[in-house]
């Protein structure tokens, strides 16, 4: 299902076994889908994965400051991302970042689907993106679009104001 402030703009039946990208390229032309390729961390698969760049010529509004949530700053250089606040751990900075932006998520049974083989410096597992998650008997995959805020810590310090 693709839904756009509420409104289902697609809802059909895929074939498991494939990926998530590939059930939404059957309907590329339909949703006037674009791609984009990012950088991708996870070690399970290759360098660079794939996120919704657009439906509909819809695509990624960063909000940040506007979103009324106090920050240290919010990065101009990266629209949308922002340092809450800092701390020290065993001598060291860590910062916790934040982005708060109107995008397009991906969701599976109501969750973001996980890859428990594979964890980040933090033991959390990576979160898969659609062209790496294989979809699954009786999956409900989601995708909609709508304000998000996703909270991190990290030791790498790679914001400017």
């Amino acid at each position: 299902t693709v839904t756009y402030g509420g409104e289902t703009l697609l809802e059909e039946t895929v074939t498991s076994g494939q990926t998530a990208k590939a059930a939404l390229d059957l309907y590329a032309d339909v949703l006037e889908l674009e791609w984009k390729q990012v950088s991708n961390r996870n070690p399970g698969f290759g360098s660079t994965a794939y996120v919704i760049d657009t439906i509909y010529s819809v695509g990624s509004e960063p909000v940040g400051a506007a979103s009324g949530i106090r920050a240290q700053f919010w990065s101009s250089t990266y629209p949308g991302y922002g340092i809450e606040s800092t701390e020290t751990v065993n001598g060291k900075t860590l910062y916790h970042y934040i982005y708060v932006g109107n995008d397009w998520r991906f969701t599976v049974d109501g969750k973001k689907p996980t890859d428990a083989a594979h964890s980040d410096e933090n033991g959390k597992p990576y979160e898969y993106y659609l062209d790496q998650y294989t979809i699954g008997n009786g999956d409900v995959i989601v995708i909609d679009y709508l304000e998000q805020t996703e909270r991190w810590t990290s030791y790498d310090y790679w914001l400017t104001a």
